[in-house]
């Protein structure tokens, strides 16, 4: 079975396969690296690019599994900083319309489904290498969230557990080739009114090291 990664940036790659042998590699224009069970690709920042490489890999190559990785904020009350996050859905958080009424998402807008869960036995089998972690819907955003009122927003709309700004362009682009998708994620820090200085990446990189050993070192049964 072979896996593909997809990271947003070189640092998150070099966390997550700080305790991993792998070599470098590239995926057509995109830097990243193969280990003895996957090609992780570094796809930029946001959905529209992690959409793009994740639909050049799977062109490439076939896959058995897409991976969303990398580190995340977590809304308040659902996780900590270096807690590790396993999404049981993956959620399209703004994209959609404003309207007088508020945020109106795809499902609302009769265009598609803006949550969609994560196959049960490829969530059970991510759960039985992880360990204990953080569960719940995980929310994609184009723009990370920087107010206590938008957080409390996107929180109360979704039941989310963590946001990130990868997790549904892979899932659009896996989807179209029958790929199933699984999204983790390491907290960095917890969403509110933006403040930098209560970051710790650094404990977010050391979990994305420990996923990495959990999820990339060994075989997939």
């Amino acid at each position: 079975m072979r896996l593909l990664a997809v990271v947003a940036t070189a640092p998150e790659q070099a966390a997550l396969l700080r305790d991993v042998p792998s070599t470098p590699a590239r995926t057509g224009p995109y830097a990243g690296c193969r280990t003895a069970t996957t090609d992780v690709v570094v796809s930029g920042i946001g959905p529209a690019a992690a959409a793009a490489a994740t639909a050049t890999a799977l062109a490439l190559s076939t896959y058995d599994l897409a991976l969303s990785l990398g580190i995340a904020g977590a809304f308040r009350g659902t996780a900590d900083i270096g807690d590790t996050v396993l999404a049981t859905e993956l959620v399209a958080g703004d994209l959609g319309a404003d309207s007088p009424t508020g945020f109106l998402g795809l499902g609302a807008l009769g265009w598609q489904d803006d949550t969609v869960p994560v196959d049960p036995s490829w969530l059970q089998a991510a759960l039985g290498r992880l360990g204990e972690v953080v569960t719940g819907p995980v929310v994609t955003v184009s723009t990370v969230t920087g107010t206590r009122a938008r957080a409390d927003e996107l929180a109360a709309r979704h039941g989310a557990v963590a946001e990130a700004m990868e997790g549904w362009g892979v899932l659009v682009a896996a989807t179209a080739h029958h790929v199933p998708v699984v999204e983790v994620r390491t907290v960095s820090n917890l969403i509110g009114d933006r403040d930098p200085s209560s970051w710790d990446i650094h404990a977010a990189f050391d979990a994305l090291a420990r996923v990495g050993a959990q999820l990339l070192a060994d075989p997939w049964a």
